[in-house]
Protein backbone atom coordinates (compact mmCIF):
# COMPACT_ATOMS: atom_id res chain seq x y z
CA UNK A 1 0.00 0.00 0.00
CA UNK A 2 1.41 3.65 -0.94
CA UNK A 3 1.97 6.25 1.50
CA UNK A 4 -0.73 8.37 0.54
CA UNK A 5 -3.33 5.54 1.39
CA UNK A 6 -2.14 5.08 4.57
CA UNK A 7 -1.24 8.97 5.35
CA UNK A 8 -5.31 9.15 4.91
CA UNK A 9 -5.99 6.67 7.27
CA UNK A 10 -4.02 7.93 9.54
CA UNK A 11 -5.38 11.76 9.14
CA UNK A 12 -8.76 9.59 9.66
CA UNK A 13 -7.64 8.40 12.71
CA UNK A 14 -7.06 11.56 14.18
CA UNK A 15 -9.59 13.25 13.97
CA UNK A 16 -11.19 10.02 15.45
CA UNK A 17 -8.91 10.80 18.33
CA UNK A 18 -9.08 14.67 18.51
CA UNK A 19 -13.02 14.18 18.82
CA UNK A 20 -14.32 16.31 21.52
CA UNK A 21 -14.98 13.42 24.83
CA UNK A 22 -15.52 13.03 27.68
CA UNK A 23 -13.75 9.96 28.30
CA UNK A 24 -11.00 8.43 26.66
CA UNK A 25 -11.10 6.52 23.00
CA UNK A 26 -10.10 3.32 22.08
CA UNK A 27 -10.24 2.30 18.60
CA UNK A 28 -9.96 -1.24 16.85
CA UNK A 29 -8.29 -1.63 13.56
CA UNK A 30 -8.91 -4.85 11.80
CA UNK A 31 -6.64 -5.41 8.73
CA UNK A 32 -7.23 -8.88 7.69
CA UNK A 33 -5.35 -8.47 4.49
CA UNK A 34 -2.09 -6.70 6.45
CA UNK A 35 -2.11 -4.15 4.60
CA UNK A 36 -0.87 -1.48 6.53
CA UNK A 37 1.19 -3.48 9.39
CA UNK A 38 4.55 -2.37 8.36
CA UNK A 39 3.56 1.40 8.44
CA UNK A 40 1.82 0.68 11.85
CA UNK A 41 4.90 -0.57 13.20
CA UNK A 42 7.10 2.07 12.46
CA UNK A 43 4.92 4.92 13.09
CA UNK A 44 3.37 6.84 16.58
CA UNK A 45 0.45 9.01 17.23
CA UNK A 46 0.63 11.76 19.02
CA UNK A 47 -2.58 12.07 20.88
CA UNK A 48 -2.86 7.96 21.13
CA UNK A 49 -0.64 4.73 21.80
CA UNK A 50 -0.68 1.76 19.90
CA UNK A 51 -0.87 -1.82 20.83
CA UNK A 52 -0.16 -4.31 17.68
CA UNK A 53 -2.27 -7.31 19.14
CA UNK A 54 -0.21 -10.32 18.61
CA UNK A 55 -2.55 -13.08 19.94
CA UNK A 56 -2.33 -11.48 23.36
CA UNK A 57 -5.80 -10.87 24.29
CA UNK A 58 -5.62 -11.09 27.98
CA UNK A 59 -2.09 -8.77 28.06
CA UNK A 60 -4.19 -6.12 26.59
CA UNK A 61 -7.32 -6.00 28.69
CA UNK A 62 -4.99 -5.93 31.81
CA UNK A 63 -3.23 -2.74 30.34
CA UNK A 64 -6.65 -1.26 29.50
CA UNK A 65 -8.94 -1.85 32.05
CA UNK A 66 -5.85 -1.90 34.84
CA UNK A 67 -2.77 -0.37 33.91
CA UNK A 68 -3.35 2.60 32.13
CA UNK A 69 -7.52 3.93 31.74
CA UNK A 70 -6.41 6.97 30.66
CA UNK A 71 -4.73 6.97 27.70
CA UNK A 72 -6.20 6.77 24.33
CA UNK A 73 -5.37 3.67 22.74
CA UNK A 74 -5.42 2.45 18.69
CA UNK A 75 -5.17 -1.36 18.93
CA UNK A 76 -4.26 -2.78 15.25
CA UNK A 77 -5.11 -6.14 14.43
CA UNK A 78 -3.31 -7.87 11.35
CA UNK A 79 -6.09 -10.49 11.13
CA UNK A 80 -9.74 -11.28 10.18
CA UNK A 81 -12.44 -9.97 13.19
CA UNK A 82 -13.47 -12.88 15.14
CA UNK A 83 -17.01 -13.93 15.78
CA UNK A 84 -17.89 -12.58 18.73
CA UNK A 85 -18.14 -15.88 20.87
CA UNK A 86 -14.50 -16.01 20.00
CA UNK A 87 -13.33 -12.58 20.43
CA UNK A 88 -11.91 -12.11 24.00
CA UNK A 89 -11.94 -8.57 23.72
CA UNK A 90 -15.50 -8.38 22.98
CA UNK A 91 -16.66 -6.37 26.35
CA UNK A 92 -13.70 -3.46 25.51
CA UNK A 93 -14.70 -3.47 21.85
CA UNK A 94 -18.28 -2.74 22.48
CA UNK A 95 -17.28 0.36 24.81
CA UNK A 96 -14.84 1.52 21.84
CA UNK A 97 -14.58 2.02 18.51
CA UNK A 98 -13.80 0.18 15.09
CA UNK A 99 -12.02 1.55 12.11
CA UNK A 100 -11.66 0.73 8.76
CA UNK A 101 -9.49 1.32 5.59
CA UNK A 102 -11.62 -0.55 2.43
CA UNK A 103 -13.89 -0.09 -0.26
CA UNK A 104 -16.68 0.30 2.54
CA UNK A 105 -14.85 2.65 4.53
CA UNK A 106 -14.12 5.05 1.58
CA UNK A 107 -17.74 5.17 0.47
CA UNK A 108 -18.45 5.83 4.25
CA UNK A 109 -16.14 8.92 4.26
CA UNK A 110 -17.21 10.45 1.07
CA UNK A 111 -21.03 10.39 2.44
CA UNK A 112 -19.19 12.07 5.62
CA UNK A 113 -20.17 9.06 7.60
CA UNK A 114 -18.46 7.59 10.77
CA UNK A 115 -20.44 5.90 13.03
CA UNK A 116 -19.74 1.92 12.37
CA UNK A 117 -23.45 1.06 12.74
CA UNK A 118 -24.24 1.72 9.44
CA UNK A 119 -21.40 -0.07 7.74
CA UNK A 120 -23.33 -3.24 7.33
CA UNK A 121 -25.97 -1.49 5.25
CA UNK A 122 -23.36 0.05 3.26
CA UNK A 123 -21.26 -3.54 3.06
CA UNK A 124 -24.27 -5.26 1.51
CA UNK A 125 -25.47 -2.72 -0.43
CA UNK A 126 -22.38 -1.37 -1.57
CA UNK A 127 -23.06 -1.47 -5.54
CA UNK A 128 -26.02 0.83 -5.28
CA UNK A 129 -23.10 3.50 -3.91
CA UNK A 130 -20.90 2.88 -7.42
CA UNK A 131 -23.01 5.74 -9.36
CA UNK A 132 -22.61 8.94 -8.28
CA UNK A 133 -26.42 9.88 -9.86
CA UNK A 134 -27.53 7.11 -7.56
CA UNK A 135 -25.66 8.45 -4.59
CA UNK A 136 -26.66 12.57 -6.11
CA UNK A 137 -30.22 11.14 -6.02
CA UNK A 138 -30.32 9.62 -2.40
CA UNK A 139 -28.68 12.62 -0.40
CA UNK A 140 -30.68 15.05 -2.55
CA UNK A 141 -33.91 13.93 -1.22
CA UNK A 142 -32.99 12.17 1.68
CA UNK A 143 -31.00 12.84 4.91
CA UNK A 144 -28.12 10.92 5.02
CA UNK A 145 -25.74 11.66 8.24
CA UNK A 146 -24.37 9.38 11.22
CA UNK A 147 -27.90 10.41 13.29
CA UNK A 148 -29.64 8.19 10.58
CA UNK A 149 -30.61 4.30 11.82
CA UNK A 150 -29.73 1.67 9.55
CA UNK A 151 -33.35 0.49 8.81
CA UNK A 152 -34.35 4.21 8.34
CA UNK A 153 -31.12 4.23 5.39
CA UNK A 154 -32.05 1.51 3.68
CA UNK A 155 -35.43 3.10 3.76
CA UNK A 156 -34.31 6.02 1.96
CA UNK A 157 -31.89 4.08 -0.20
CA UNK A 158 -34.87 2.13 -1.85
CA UNK A 159 -37.53 4.85 -1.82
CA UNK A 160 -34.45 6.70 -4.31
CA UNK A 161 -34.25 3.29 -6.38
CA UNK A 162 -38.10 3.53 -6.82
CA UNK A 163 -38.87 7.49 -7.15
CA UNK A 164 -40.82 7.30 -3.85
CA UNK A 165 -42.37 10.37 -2.25
CA UNK A 166 -41.69 9.66 0.98
CA UNK A 167 -38.91 6.96 2.68
CA UNK A 168 -41.07 4.27 3.98
CA UNK A 169 -42.05 1.16 3.25
CA UNK A 170 -46.00 1.56 2.26
CA UNK A 171 -45.01 4.13 -0.41
CA UNK A 172 -42.72 2.47 -1.45
CA UNK A 173 -44.64 -0.71 -2.20
CA UNK A 174 -46.88 1.77 -4.06
CA UNK A 175 -44.17 2.41 -6.67
CA UNK A 176 -44.06 -1.39 -6.85
CA UNK A 177 -47.25 -2.30 -7.40
CA UNK A 178 -48.22 0.52 -9.90
CA UNK A 179 -44.69 0.38 -12.49
CA UNK A 180 -45.80 0.76 -15.51
CA UNK A 181 -42.88 -0.18 -16.72
CA UNK A 182 -42.79 -3.88 -16.35
CA UNK A 183 -41.52 -3.98 -12.68
CA UNK A 184 -38.32 -2.01 -13.83
CA UNK A 185 -38.61 -0.95 -10.11
CA UNK A 186 -38.75 -3.97 -8.02
CA UNK A 187 -35.89 -4.94 -10.39
CA UNK A 188 -33.95 -2.46 -9.22
CA UNK A 189 -34.72 -3.43 -5.29
CA UNK A 190 -33.40 -6.89 -6.52
CA UNK A 191 -30.32 -5.18 -8.27
CA UNK A 192 -29.01 -3.69 -5.36
CA UNK A 193 -29.62 -6.71 -3.13
CA UNK A 194 -33.04 -5.14 -1.29
CA UNK A 195 -35.02 -8.00 -2.03
CA UNK A 196 -34.63 -9.41 1.83
CA UNK A 197 -35.63 -6.54 3.64
CA UNK A 198 -38.11 -5.48 1.42
CA UNK A 199 -40.19 -8.67 1.94
CA UNK A 200 -39.10 -8.46 5.48
CA UNK A 201 -40.63 -4.64 5.96
CA UNK A 202 -43.91 -6.01 3.80
CA UNK A 203 -44.73 -8.66 6.33
CA UNK A 204 -44.16 -6.28 9.23
CA UNK A 205 -45.96 -3.89 8.10
CA UNK A 206 -49.10 -5.76 6.01
CA UNK A 207 -48.66 -9.23 8.11
CA UNK A 208 -48.09 -10.66 4.55
CA UNK A 209 -46.51 -14.58 4.21
CA UNK A 210 -47.07 -15.16 0.41
CA UNK A 211 -44.87 -15.70 -2.65
CA UNK A 212 -42.72 -13.22 -3.02
CA UNK A 213 -43.80 -11.72 -5.57
CA UNK A 214 -45.69 -8.20 -6.35
CA UNK A 215 -48.39 -9.83 -8.51
CA UNK A 216 -49.23 -12.44 -5.91
CA UNK A 217 -49.23 -9.36 -3.28
CA UNK A 218 -51.75 -7.26 -5.41
CA UNK A 219 -54.04 -10.21 -5.76
CA UNK A 220 -53.70 -10.79 -2.25
CA UNK A 221 -54.40 -7.11 -1.03
CA UNK A 222 -57.39 -6.63 -3.17
CA UNK A 223 -59.12 -9.88 -1.80
CA UNK A 224 -58.52 -9.40 1.79
CA UNK A 225 -60.46 -5.98 1.44
CA UNK A 226 -63.37 -7.96 -0.59
CA UNK A 227 -63.15 -10.90 2.02
CA UNK A 228 -64.25 -7.96 4.57
CA UNK A 229 -67.77 -7.89 2.80
CA UNK A 230 -68.95 -10.69 5.03
CA UNK A 231 -72.53 -11.22 2.59
CA UNK A 232 -69.91 -12.47 0.13
CA UNK A 233 -69.57 -15.57 1.98
CA UNK A 234 -66.03 -16.20 0.35
CA UNK A 235 -64.92 -18.26 2.76
CA UNK A 236 -65.93 -21.07 0.36
CA UNK A 237 -64.25 -19.89 -2.67
CA UNK A 238 -60.99 -21.21 -3.96
CA UNK A 239 -59.48 -17.57 -3.38
CA UNK A 240 -60.08 -17.36 0.29
CA UNK A 241 -57.28 -19.92 1.04
CA UNK A 242 -54.92 -18.54 -1.67
CA UNK A 243 -54.91 -15.39 -0.76
CA UNK A 244 -56.77 -13.92 1.94
CA UNK A 245 -54.70 -12.34 4.99
CA UNK A 246 -56.71 -13.64 7.47
CA UNK A 247 -54.94 -12.41 10.78
CA UNK A 248 -54.79 -8.49 11.12
CA UNK A 249 -56.08 -7.51 8.12
CA UNK A 250 -56.87 -3.61 9.17
CA UNK A 251 -53.36 -2.72 7.66
CA UNK A 252 -54.29 -4.02 4.45
CA UNK A 253 -57.52 -2.81 3.99
CA UNK A 254 -56.32 0.93 5.20
CA UNK A 255 -53.93 0.56 2.66
CA UNK A 256 -56.34 -0.70 -0.45
CA UNK A 257 -59.15 2.08 0.51
CA UNK A 258 -56.46 4.91 0.49
CA UNK A 259 -55.61 3.78 -3.17
CA UNK A 260 -58.73 3.48 -4.67
CA UNK A 261 -60.25 6.74 -3.13
CA UNK A 262 -57.01 8.67 -3.69
CA UNK A 263 -54.62 6.90 -6.24
CA UNK A 264 -55.94 7.60 -10.40
CA UNK A 265 -53.55 4.71 -10.94
CA UNK A 266 -56.01 2.39 -9.04
CA UNK A 267 -58.01 2.08 -11.78
CA UNK A 268 -56.21 0.01 -14.79
CA UNK A 269 -55.24 -1.77 -11.67
CA UNK A 270 -58.36 -3.02 -10.47
CA UNK A 271 -59.69 -3.84 -14.18
CA UNK A 272 -55.79 -5.93 -14.71
CA UNK A 273 -56.71 -8.30 -11.52
CA UNK A 274 -60.38 -8.00 -12.19
CA UNK A 275 -59.59 -10.49 -14.75
CA UNK A 276 -56.45 -11.79 -13.23
CA UNK A 277 -58.81 -13.20 -10.53
CA UNK A 278 -61.63 -14.17 -13.04
CA UNK A 279 -64.16 -11.74 -10.70
CA UNK A 280 -66.89 -11.79 -13.18
CA UNK A 281 -66.92 -15.51 -12.95
CA UNK A 282 -66.85 -15.39 -8.95
CA UNK A 283 -69.56 -13.30 -8.79
CA UNK A 284 -71.69 -13.82 -11.68
CA UNK A 285 -74.00 -16.93 -9.17
CA UNK A 286 -74.30 -13.94 -6.66
CA UNK A 287 -77.21 -11.69 -5.39
CA UNK A 288 -76.73 -8.21 -6.40
CA UNK A 289 -77.96 -7.18 -2.18
CA UNK A 290 -74.53 -9.07 -1.37
CA UNK A 291 -72.07 -6.75 -3.51
CA UNK A 292 -73.26 -3.63 -2.39
CA UNK A 293 -70.78 -3.03 0.11
CA UNK A 294 -67.68 -3.93 -1.98
CA UNK A 295 -65.64 -1.04 -4.40
CA UNK A 296 -62.46 -2.85 -5.16
CA UNK A 297 -63.66 -4.16 -8.63
CA UNK A 298 -66.16 -2.28 -11.18
CA UNK A 299 -67.10 -5.92 -12.53
CA UNK A 300 -69.02 -5.26 -9.08
CA UNK A 301 -70.76 -2.42 -10.39
CA UNK A 302 -71.07 -3.50 -13.74
CA UNK A 303 -72.70 -6.99 -12.62
CA UNK A 304 -75.56 -5.11 -10.50
CA UNK A 305 -76.82 -2.59 -13.19
CA UNK A 306 -76.52 -5.20 -15.76
CA UNK A 307 -78.56 -7.79 -13.31
CA UNK A 308 -81.01 -4.64 -12.55
CA UNK A 309 -81.06 -3.68 -15.94
CA UNK A 310 -82.03 -7.77 -17.08
CA UNK A 311 -84.43 -7.55 -14.21
CA UNK A 312 -86.46 -4.08 -15.48
CA UNK A 313 -86.70 -5.20 -19.03
CA UNK A 314 -88.36 -8.50 -18.34
CA UNK A 315 -91.48 -6.96 -16.23
CA UNK A 316 -90.00 -6.66 -12.33
CA UNK A 317 -91.79 -4.30 -9.81
CA UNK A 318 -88.83 -4.27 -7.49
CA UNK A 319 -87.99 -0.70 -7.99
CA UNK A 320 -88.03 0.27 -4.14
CA UNK A 321 -85.25 -2.22 -3.88
CA UNK A 322 -83.32 -1.19 -6.98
Amino acid sequence: MNDSSYQEAKNQLIKMFNKPSDFRRVIFWYDETQTFTEEIKNDSFDNAKVIIYENNPFSIKTLLEIEDTKSNYLIYFPCKKPSDVENWLLDTLLYSEEYYADVVALTMRNLGLETSKLREVIQRHLSFFESKQRIADLTKKYPVNDSIGPTDLELSMMASLVKSEYPKIDYILLEAIFDVDAGKKYKELEKFNFKDEFWTMVSEQFFYSGEEKIDTLIRSFLMTSVAQNKNLNIENSPLWNKYVIKDSPESVLYFVNAILKKDKRYDELQEEYSNKLRIEEFIKTRGIDTLGFSDEFKTFDRHIIKTITAALVNGSLDFDFY
